[in-house]
């Protein structure tokens, strides 16, 4: 599901806190010895941190990277420079879903946008309605 929160919801018994390692992307891909293809982030708003610990790992493996866009969390500004620091590394988009077309009673009105980058950064739904949007996002190469 791709509906978890970090909200406890003692209605449901769950509570309490738990203590977890935190690493940098570029010392676990490191750790592992893996080249990765693909990196998947839905962390609260925290996208930006996650990148600023994954430069080696941008620039020596050029990852594809599936990213949700927190702005309601980060704001839309915030949101807009996340966009700006990754179209500065090379990326530009492939596809986005808005978050709320992603539960399952839309699910006939989902819809797959394909979108660049310039048109991202631009976007209301992010910068001025502060709405989510998963992005997909890769890396592009001149043609030499």
């Amino acid at each position: 599901c791709n509906w978890n929160s970090l909200v406890m919801q003692a209605a449901l018994g769950q509570t309490g806190t738990a203590e977890v390692a935190v690493h940098t992307i570029d010392n676990l891909i490191k750790s592992m010895g893996v080249r990765p293809s693909l990196i998947r982030m839905d962390i609260e708003g925290y996208e930006a941190k996650a990148i600023k610990g994954m430069i080696n790992t941008i620039n020596n493996y050029a990852p594809r990277l599936v990213i949700e866009l927190h702005p309601q969390l980060i704001g839309g500004e915030a949101t807009r420079g996340l966009i700006l620091t990754l179209q500065g590394f090379g990326y530009d988009v492939l596809y986005a879903i808005e978050k709320e077309r992603d539960f399952s009673w839309n699910a006939a009105r989902q819809a797959i946008e394909s979108l660049s980058i310039d048109i991202l950064l631009n976007d209301k739904r992010l910068i001025e309605e502060e709405r989510g949007l998963m992005v997909f996002f890769q890396k592009h190469f001149d043609a030499k």
